[in-house]
């Protein structure tokens, strides 16, 4: 089983170019459906890699 966890993006990290290519690739995965929140299926470690190069 795979744990799940929330994580709060800044919406400035929406226009940074990594953070947009982790959610094409995974949408490309995994399809992108939603209803209210959006959930990104990827490694917590790629996700937090990306989130701080948006801090830089």
């Amino acid at each position: 089983m795979t744990a799940t966890r929330r994580v709060v993006v800044p919406l400035r990290c929406l226009k940074d170019p990594q953070f947009v290519k982790l959610l094409e690739q995974a949408a490309d995965e995994y399809g992108f459906r939603c209803q209210g929140t959006v959930a990104v299926c990827c490694r917590p470690a790629d996700l937090e890699r990306v989130l701080a190069c948006c801090f830089r």
